[in-house]
C-alpha cells in the first residue's frame, strides 16, 4: 500500500499519493544505513516442552484445557494455566473482538485508566505464534451487508464509540491560544498563522480530523473520513452520532455513510482502541501482527510496555490511528526488528524508561494523518529517557521527523540509520544533553537534516547531509533549511528555588523527575560542547548554510566561543560561492551575528574558530547523486583512500559501534560494512 496523506484541497478532502509508493522506492543493498532493518516476516519459534497454553481468540473456548487440541478463548485464560516465564502460544489467522482489544462500551461508562491500559499481561511470559503460522490481531469488525442505498450513499445504523481527543490527556482539548502549539492543524490555527504573516498556501494546509480516530475499509482499501454527510463520495465516508464524556472528546456513532458501494464486498469498521499491554517485568512479545487500531494519543500505542525488561521482536504494527509503541517506565527494554507502518501520529513514543535498545527497527509513513508536527508528531519520539541506543534502523518516509529526542533525554546512540525523505527533519535533539550520531544518512528531508536544539555535547561522526530543504513552506521556524541548525533558546531546566509552578521562565519545564534537583546532566539546557566529524555536507534544494551556530536569547546571547564547536574531516559541498550565501553563522554577546559568507567563508571559518584544518570545500555540483551518494568520480577523489579525502581517523568508541577498523579514515556513511 503507498503512503498516503490527508490533505485539504478547495474545502474537500482527499487522498494523495506522497513521493513514490513504499514498494517502488529502491532496496538497499546489504550493509548501508538502514538496510537491515524491517521484522523477519520467516520467523518461527518451537513449541515448548512444558509450561506453554494455546491461545486462540476466534475458535477457542475458556473451559478448554488451552492444550494444542484444546485451546482457549481469552488471554486471562491462557495465562491462569502457566506459571510465571511461561508461553502463550498463539494460533494463526485474523482475530479480532475483544479478545484482542479493548472496547469502549459507552461514552457514560468510560474509564481512562481501562483506555490507556488495553489487555494487560498480568504474568511474566513469552507471547508468540504456533509454529509456521502468521498471527494478525484486527482492530476492526466485519459490516459486510444490511447497507441501504440512499442518495450518492450507503448507510447502516452502527453503534461505535471511538475517542477523538487531540491530546495525549484524556479529555484535554487542543490549545486554541498558543501560537504554532496546536495539536491539530485546524481552522483556528490557521488563524493564528495567517495573523502571524504566513502566507505560503502549502504552510497554512489545515487537517483538522487528524484526531477523528474511526477507520473504514472496504475490501482492504481505507476509505477517508469527512465531516458532512454532503462531503460523502467515492473513497469517503462519513459517521452520524452524539459526543459524550469529558469536554465531549468521546463520540458515539448512531449511522455509518459510505460513498463507494459496498454490495458484495468486504466493510470492515474500526472498533478497537488498544491491544496488549506488558504489565509484568521480564515478558516478551514476539512475532505478531497488530493493524487499524482506533486509539487515541491518550490511550497510548496500540501496543505497550509498562514495566521493566520489557521485549518486543518482530513485531509489526500497520494502520494505528494515533501511536502504534508506546513505552512508560520501562527500564532496559528492547525492540528488535520491529516495523511501524503509518502510524497515525507517533510510531514509537518511549518516555521515563532508561536503558533502551531500538535495533534493526523500521518506521515509515508516520503521522499519516497530519498532526501538527508540534507538539504531537515524530516516529522514533523520546521524552526524558537516558543510555538509550538506535542502531540499523529505517527511520524514513514520514510526516514528521526521523528521530526527535525532547525533553531531558541523556545518551541517545543513533548509529547505522538511514533518516531520509521526511517531510520535516532527520532528526531533532532538543532540550537534554549528550548525543551521537554515526554512520548516518540525513538526505532528502523537507526541512533540516539534524537540528540541535539547547541540546548539549552533541557529537556527529560519518554522517551524509543530502538535497535537505525540498518542502521548506511546511514549518514555521522563519529559517531557510540546513543540513545541521545549532542553536539555544531562553528555556532551563531549573532556574532558581522553589521549582515549581509560577517560578522562572519555564519553571521545571520537561525535567525528569527519576533525576536529582538541579539534574546536573542536563546542563541546564546550555550547549557548551558540539562536534561534527567526518561528514558529507551536500546542497538541497533551498540550502541556506554549511554549518549555523545561532542564540536565541537575545539581547542576553553568548558568544560563539562558549559553544564548545569542534569541526573537522568534513566535505563542505556548495553550487557556488554565493549559493549558499551564508556558509557559517556564529553568535556575538548581546545581538551581535558574525555571517561568513563569499568565496573566503571556509577560509575565515578556519582563522576565525580554528577549525576544519584538514575539511575541503568543493564549490559545484553536487558531490552526491540522486539517491545521496557520492557519485563515482567523487567517491573516488573524496572517498576512502581518494587522493583528497578529508577524514581524521575514527576513535575507538565511535569505530566500534559503527562496526570498522579504529583509527577508519572515511568521509560520509559507509554504503557497505
Amino acid at each position: 500500500m503507498p503512503i498516503v496523506e490527508f490533505e485539504r484541497l478547495a474545502d474537500n478532502w482527499s487522498l494523495r499519493q506522497y513521493g513514490a509508493n513504499i514498494e517502488s522506492i529502491p532496496a538497499t543493498t546489504s550493509g548501508k544505513p538502514g538496510a537491515k532493518a524491517g521484522a523477519n516476516s520467516a520467523a518461527s519459534w518451537p513449541l515448548p516442552a512444558s509450561n506453554f497454553a494455546v491461545w486462540d481468540p476466534t475458535n477457542g473456548n475458556d473451559s478448554n484445557a488451552g492444550t494444542v487440541g484444546a485451546p482457549v478463548k481469552t488471554l486471562p485464560s491462557a495465562l491462569s494455566k502457566i506459571t510465571a516465564g511461561g508461553t502463550v502460544v498463539v494460533r494463526g489467522g485474523v482475530h479480532s473482538g475483544t479478545e484482542v482489544g479493548y472496547r469502549i462500551a459507552s461514552a457514560a461508562g468510560y474509564n481512562a485508566n481501562l483506555g490507556y491500559g488495553g489487555i494487560n499481561v498480568s504474568k511474566q511470559c513469552t507471547i508468540q505464534p504456533y509454529p509456521g503460522e502468521q498471527v494478525i490481531l484486527d482492530g476492526t469488525r466485519d459490516e459486510s451487508g444490511g447497507w441501504t442505498s440512499g442518495s450518492g450513499y450507503w448507510s447502516k445504523a452502527i453503534s461505535i464509540t471511538i475517542d477523538r481527543g487531540p491530546t495525549d490527556s484524556y479529555g484535554q482539548l487542543d490549545n486554541n491560544n498558543t501560537f504554532g502549539w496546536k495539536w491539530v492543524r485546524d481552522s483556528a490555527w490557521r488563524t493564528l498563522m495567517t495573523n502571524a504573516g504566513y502566507a505560503n498556501p502549502e504552510a497554512l494546509e489545515m487537517f483538522p480530523l487528524a484526531s477523528w480516530n474511526e477507520q473504514v475499509w472496504i475490501d482492504d482499501v481505507q476509505q477517508q473520513q469527512v465531516a458532512t454527510l454532503a462531503e460523502v463520495g467515492p473513497g469517503k465516508f462519513y459517521v452520524a452520532g452524539s459526543t459524550g464524556g469529558t469536554n465531549g472528546v468521546l463520540f458515539t456513532s448512531s449511522t455509518y455513510y459510505l460513498g463507494t458501494n459496498p454490495t458484495g464486498k468486504s466493510v470492515r469498521v474500526g472498533e478497537l482502541c488498544t491491544s496488549l499491554r506488558l504489565g509484568v517485568a521480564g515478558s516478551t512479545l514476539r512475532g505478531l501482527k497488530f493493524r487499524r487500531f482506533c486509539g487515541s494519543s491518550h490511550m497510548g500505542g496500540t501496543v505497550k510496555g509498562t514495566t521493566a525488561n520489557s521485549t518486543f521482536e518482530d513485531i509489526v504494527v500497520e494502520d494505528a490511528s494515533s501511536v502504534a509503541y508506546d513505552l512508560y517506565q520501562a527500564d532496559n527494554s528492547t525492540y528488535t526488528r520491529c516495523e511501524a507502518i503509518r502510524a497515525g501520529c507517533i510510531a514509537f513514543r518511549p518516555s521515563f524508561s532508561y536503558n533502551l535498545v531500538y535495533d534493526r527497527c523500521k518506521i515509515q509513513g508516520a503521522n499519516y494523518r497530519r498532526y501538527n508536527s508540534s507538539p504531537a508528531t515524530g516516529s522514533l519520539r523520546i521524552g526524558r529517557c537516558r543510555n538509550v541506543l538506535a542502531k540499523d534502523c529505517d527511520f524514513s518516509n514520514n510526516y514528521t521527523m526521523g528521530v526527535w529526542c525532547d525533553i531531558s533525554c541523556y545518551d541517545v546512540k543513533v548509529v547505522n540509520c538511514a533518516l531520509d525523505n521526511n517531510t520535516e527533519h532527520g532528526a531533532v535533539f532538543e532540550i537534554g544533553a549528550k548525543v551521537l550520531m554515526a554512520n548516518c544518512t540525513i538526505t532528502g528531508n523537507g526541512v533540516h537534516g539534524v537540528v540541535v536544539l539547547s541540546h548539549n555535547d552533541a557529537n556527529i561522526w560519518n554522517c551524509t547531509f543530502a538535497g535537505n530543504g525540498a518542502k521548506r513552506g511546511k514549518v514555521f521556524d522563519g529559517n531557510q533549511p540546513r543540513n545541521i541548525k545549532v542553536y539555544c533558546d531562553d528555556r532551563r531546566v531549573m532556574d532558581s528555588p522553589p521549582y515549581s509552578p509560577g517560578t522562572g521562565t519555564y519553571p521545571g519545564y520537561g525535567r525528569d523527575a527519576r533525576q536529582p534537583i538541579p539534574d546536573p546532566t542536563m546542563n541546564n539546557w546550555l550547549i557548551e560542547s558540539f562536534t561534527a566529524r567526518n561528514c558529507i555536507f551536500a546542497p538541497g534544494d533551498l540550502q541556506f548554510s554549511y554549518l549555523p551556530v545561532e542564540d536565541l536569547q537575545k539581547p542576553n546571547s553568548r558568544n560563539w566561543t562558549e559553544y564548545g564547536i569542534v569541526s573537522n574531516g568534513n566535505l563542505f559541498n556548495r553550487l557556488s560561492t554565493s549559493n549558499p550565501a551564508w556558509a557559517f553563522l556564529l553568535p556575538g554577546v548581546g545581538s551581535a551575528q558574525t555571517i561568513l559568507q563569499g568565496a573566503n567563508a571556509v577560509a575565515q571559518w578556519r582563522s576565525t574558530t580554528g577549525q576544519d584544518a584538514s575539511s575541503i570545500e568543493v564549490v559545484g555540483p553536487s558531490v552526491c547523486g540522486g539517491d545521496g551518494w557520492l557519485t563515482a568520480p567523487n567517491k573516488a577523489l573524496y572517498g576512502k583512500g581518494g587522493a583528497q579525502c578529508p577524514a581524521v581517523a575514527l576513535p575507538a568508541d565511535v569505530a566500534a559501534l559503527i562496526g570498522v577498523p579504529t583509527g577508519d579514515q572515511h568521509v560520509g556513511a559507509y554504503e557497505t560494512i
